[in-house]
């Protein structure tokens, strides 16, 4: 495939594996020719000749004969071994050459070569099939300029993009992928052997589309659309359950005492303002800064009935939300008093996949799976949605 043109279509690669990897580059022979002539010269500085060794001595007082003989016998020796170790080092050279740092036949099979990033304005010209992978700290800065959040965007339309998490993250959690998702990247890496919220959104977003691994990007994440995003009132009331299991699906233990936490992550424009010099000292808008909006609401416990618990005093839930990828977390906990809550299933919508009315939403364990006590876990809610002109 050429790197001049367009990424192939969806469609082109049904069927097919696509693989990441690095190319070997143009000038690389010239580079390793340089490095290896500097570090002969080092070597050959770090060593003294045997005339270099004898003008030593005739600055030596002739009371320390004795003491600089021994001297110069170390140093020829030090010498010596030096300068056996580099014969040695040209004859392996020579025989064996220096196995190149990327294999060429293993580059021929890559599609997307990876680059490292500098800015998004010289990253415009690179071809289609260079992409960037950006750690969650680097991106976290890049959030900090609206200028750059556009400019990504614009840089998505061709090109690929993945983030990764952070190094510092040993016990290997997550980052919310819901804020690279709005900048329209593609490809956000999580830890999956962690089961916790990024993973159940990322699980939930992905239910999407008949569960093929692809999901269309949202309209809003490209710079073309200068239309802003319907805000909507999300309001949910939780009705009853059905046949919630106990905590890890086991099959004896406790009758549960489940409650349900509903969760909304969202992606709002925070209005970024400047003093500007005048008679009023008015601060001016100059900007938006995107920032990730957790909103949470937690139902009552219902006490020894995980059959079939009703919440029927409960309130609707209102939630604002201001972007097309916004997700809702469903969780169901059992209430343990003095003890900590323990998670028993939950799940997650993508807030634009609602529907008005009562719904019912079927719960996962913590594998993404509907197997045993699992299979017949289910939520019924009635869902309200309004639109703000």
């Amino acid at each position: 495939k050429s790197s001049g043109g367009p990424l192939p279509s969806p469609l082109d690669l049904v069927g097919k594996v696509v693989v990441k990897g690095k190319r070997p580059m143009e000038q690389d022979d010239e580079t390793t020719t340089g490095s290896e002539s500097s570090m002969e010269d080092q070597m050959e500085g770090l060593a003294l000749g045997d005339e270099e060794l004898i003008g030593m001595s005739s600055f030596e007082s002739e009371g320390s004969e004795k003491s600089s003989s021994r001297k110069r016998d170390k140093a020829k020796e030090k010498f010596y071994r030096q300068k056996g170790k580099r014969e040695h080092a040209k004859v392996k050279d020579e025989e064996a050459p220096p196995m190149p740092k990327i294999v060429p036949q293993l580059a021929a099979l890559t599609l997307f070569n990876g680059v490292k990033f500098k800015d998004f304005t010289s990253s415009m010209d690179i071809p289609t099939t260079d992409m960037h992978s950006i750690s969650e700290s680097a991106m976290g800065k890049l959030y900090k300029d609206p200028e750059n959040v556009q400019k990504w965007k614009e840089y998505n339309v061709e090109h690929m993009s993945r983030i990764y998490p952070a190094g510092g993250r040993i016990d290997s959690s997550n980052y919310d992928p819901v804020m690279p998702w709005s900048s329209g990247c593609q490809l956000v890496a999580l830890n999956f052997q962690t089961d916790d919220s990024p993973m159940t959104i990322n699980d939930g977003r992905f239910l999407e589309n008949g569960g093929c691994g692809y999901v269309h990007r949202s309209p809003s994440t490209f710079p073309s659309n200068n239309e802003p995003s319907a805000v909507k009132i999300l309001r949910i009331k939780v009705l009853s359950g059905s046949c919630l299991p106990k905590p890890y699906g086991e099959s004896a233990g406790e009758v549960i005492d489940p409650y349900v936490v509903m969760r909304v992550y969202d992606v709002e424009k925070s209005k970024k303002m400047r003093s500007t010099v005048t008679t009023q000292s008015t601060p001016t808008e100059y900007g938006h800064n995107d920032m990730l909006e957790v909103t949470d609401h937690k139902t009552s416990s219902v006490r020894d009935n995980g059959f079939c618990p009703q919440w029927d005093d409960e309130e609707y839930f209102s939630f604002t939300v201001n972007s097309q990828v916004a997700m809702v977390e469903i969780t169901v906990a059992d209430s343990n008093r003095g003890f900590i809550d323990e998670i028993m299933c939950k799940t997650a919508v993508p807030v634009s996949c609602l529907r008005q009315g009562l719904r019912s939403v079927q719960f996962y364990d913590q594998c993404s799976s509907q197997h045993g006590p699992f299979g017949m876990a289910r939520i019924l809610l009635d869902v309200d949605i309004n639109y703000v002109m």
